[in-house]
Formats: C-alpha cells, structure tokens, sequence
C-alpha cells in the first residue's frame, strides 16, 4: 500500500509516467498548484512546501528503491517543489508564472554549479535539493526581472 501511495506521490499522481519531459510536464502541473496556495497566507504557502518538500523526499527515497534506479524520472514532485520555492510570496499571475516556470526549467535542466553536486547526494535528499536550489536560483532571477521591469505586489 506505501509503495503505492509513494509512487503516486513521487510522480505527482502519474504525470511522471507522461513519456516525454516528464519533468516538464510536472514542473507545468504545479502552475495549477501555485494558483491555489499563492490565495493563501504567507505562512500557508511556506508550510505547504515544507510538507510537499519532506513527503516528497520520502516518496522520491521509495520510488528509487521500488524502480531500483538513481532519480528515476518518473519521480516529478522535486519539480513541483522547486516551482512552488520559485514562484513563493508572489500574488498569482499567469504572467509571472509562466516566467518562473521558463526561469525553473532552465535552472533545472542547465543545473550551474552547485545544483549538479547536489544530485550526488544518494537517496531522496539529493532528488529534491537540486531542484530547490534551482527554485532558489530562479526565484531570485525572478524578483530581479520584476523589480527591472517595473512589476510591484499590487499590479503583477
């Protein structure tokens, strides 16, 4: 029944099976996710990462065991915590989403340093650190490309 419940987590109820970019793809369906805590408080939005963060290590440890291979690509809900630590304290907008979700995958994919260490630490720590230090890595971008383009809080 865990290993079930893992998989099903770890792939983000089965966009990881989707046989091209799955990461893509799941990075794209926490868009949809994002919508709905940015409506929340600040606190909110923090705790859901924590908990989306930590379920996932967990899910991800076990998809690895179950699949019996390193970060197994079916395993998505990395991106969706990467994304979520991107687009995190900002009011939601399809604008800005699309740009976090452009700025995440790029990050995610090009891995600068140190992203790329990260992936070799074993287990389901290192599947989900590189991709919060990409969300960390395009969350600054992010802000960066709002204050230069002149988008504030209110009109985003």
């Amino acid at each position: 029944m865990y290993n079930h419940l893992a998989m099903a987590i770890a792939s983000l109820f089965g966009i990881g099976y989707i046989p091209f970019c799955p990461g893509t793809f799941g990075t794209f369906a926490a868009i949809f996710l994002y919508a709905v805590i940015a409506r929340f408080s600040l606190y909110s939005q923090v705790g859901a990462i924590f908990v989306i963060f930590f379920i996932g290590v967990w899910a991800a440890q076990k998809a690895e065991k179950i699949l019996n291979k390193k970060d197994p690509t079916v395993v998505v809900i990395d991106e969706a915590a990467g994304y979520l630590l991107t687009m995190c304290f900002l009011p939601f907008s399809i604008t800005v989403s699309l740009i976090g979700f452009f700025l995440f995958r790029i990050f995610d994919i090009l891995k600068p340093f140190p992203i790329k260490r990260l992936e070799k630490i074993s287990g389901g720590w290192g599947i989900m650190m590189d991709d919060i230090l990409a969300g960390i890595y395009s969350s600054v971008v992010l802000r960066v490309i709002l204050y230069f383009i002149g988008l504030k809080r209110g009109n985003i």
